[in-house]
């Protein structure tokens, strides 16, 4: 269900949904390409990505925001049991997804509020499913701290 409705707020369909991406999908944006979806084939970091796709242009390395994005990425890769990659890629997702109706949503403040909701612990939650349940809320009326805090009650941390 949750891969269903990634994939149609993605704009992949739902073969490429299944592949997790392409590369060959790429959103022109400014003066470089900044891939759609972050392949695990792509030579790219996953906090140079996400920073990127934020940016709205291609970062450097050295950029702060990809210092941001790996700081939270790293985070996020202690509490959750997907790669960086794919945290990066949910989150552009999630963020596009609520772009509409949220564009206060972005990127590094969905990674930064989701990541806050789970404790550090052994057994490391999905981070899909996390994105699902606040989109879901989020679609339900919540706003940015209703939803947080009403995860922050079902995840465990308070």
């Amino acid at each position: 269900m949750a891969a269903l409705i990634f994939a149609a707020g993605s704009g992949l369909d739902g073969a490429r949904a299944q592949e997790f991406g392409d590369s060959a999908d790429v959103q022109a944006i400014g003066p470089t390409a900044v891939p759609d979806w972050l392949d695990v084939k792509d030579p790219m970091s996953p906090d140079r990505w996400l920073a990127s796709r934020q940016a709205g242009e291609l970062l450097t390395e050295t950029d702060p925001s990809v210092t941001q994005a790996r700081r939270l990425l790293f985070i996020a890769g202690t509490r959750f049991s997907e790669s960086p990659r794919m945290i990066a890629n949910r989150t552009v997702q999630i963020s596009e997804m609520l772009h509409a109706d949220a564009p206060d949503e972005t990127p590094m403040a969905v990674l930064e509020g989701l990541t806050d909701v789970v404790e550090r612990n052994a057994s490391k939650t999905p981070f899909g499913e996390l994105c699902q349940h606040y989109y879901n809320l989020r679609a339900q009326g919540l706003d940015r701290i209703e939803a947080l805090g009403a995860l922050r009650t079902t995840y465990g941390r308070s």
